[in-house]
């Protein structure tokens, strides 16, 4: 059967959103690479994913994900989406807890296999959501929230 990539994209935002850490891990092959360079995040293996996820949650218990668009094929996919949360609590020393909302839009790269997510790159202002969260003073210029 053919991969669907917006199906996939979907579920695995959906999966994103529910917190559930092993949800986000069936979606991913056994030897899955999760890779966020913005924030330094690295997962290799569905334990380590699924370890980053319920960790994530901790932080931002309400984030969730949209759907914004997709392309892709069988073997990879394009993904744009809307991430929202509220920090509650900091797993980053030296980077406190602010209680505050944030809104950043992003992409992602998915090399998919068989159907299941092999390696996932995703790309997003973390300078933006650090001044959102009231951690980094906004840029001379930027606009308004």
């Amino acid at each position: 059967m053919a991969t669907n990539p917006e199906k996939v994209a979907k579920e695995w935002l959906a999966a994103w959103s529910s917190h559930d850490g092993k949800k986000v891990a069936a979606l991913y092959t056994d030897d899955c690479l999760f890779e966020d360079p913005p924030s330094h995040g690295f997962a290799h293996g569905k334990k380590e994913l699924e370890a980053l996820v319920n960790s994530m949650t901790v932080d931002f218990p309400d984030i969730r994900f949209e759907f914004k668009s997709c392309y892709g094929t069988e073997s990879g996919a394009g993904v744009e989406w809307l991430m929202t949360g509220t920090q509650v609590h900091s797993s980053i020393p030296g980077l406190p807890a602010t209680g505050k909302k944030f809104s950043i839009a992003g992409a992602a790269i998915l090399e998919l296999k068989n159907g299941k997510i092999k390696r996932d790159t995703e790309y997003w202002d973390f300078a933006a959501c650090l001044q959102q969260l009231g951690l980094m003073p906004a840029q001379p210029g930027a606009p308004p929230k």
